[in-house]
């Protein structure tokens, strides 16, 4: 059995994990999955209006991923936009 992956903090406290660890002893290839990766460049600005109890439970699932909130927001219109039109 493998390692348990120790909970990190910041990304600070990661960077140096991931430096110093083999991850093969936390890790085996069927726990990796894709990762879309972001390259297009984000050249534009929009203002979103929402709710604040919306806005809370969106920082605080960002905040439980260690990322911020308006990439979250981000994350999920890229992955759910395809139910709205064809891509």
């Amino acid at each position: 059995m493998k390692k348990p992956l120790p909970k990190l903090k910041s990304r600070k406290s990661f960077a140096k994990f991931v430096e110093k660890t083999d991850l093969g002893d936390y890790l085996e290839a069927k726990d990796l999955k894709p990762v879309k990766m972001h390259l297009k460049n984000q050249d534009k600005v929009i203002s979103l209006r929402i709710s604040s109890d919306l806005l809370d439970l969106l920082k605080k699932a960002a905040d439980t991923h260690h990322i911020k909130y308006q990439r979250l927001i981000k994350s999920i219109l890229e992955e759910n936009i395809g139910h709205y039109v064809q891509i």
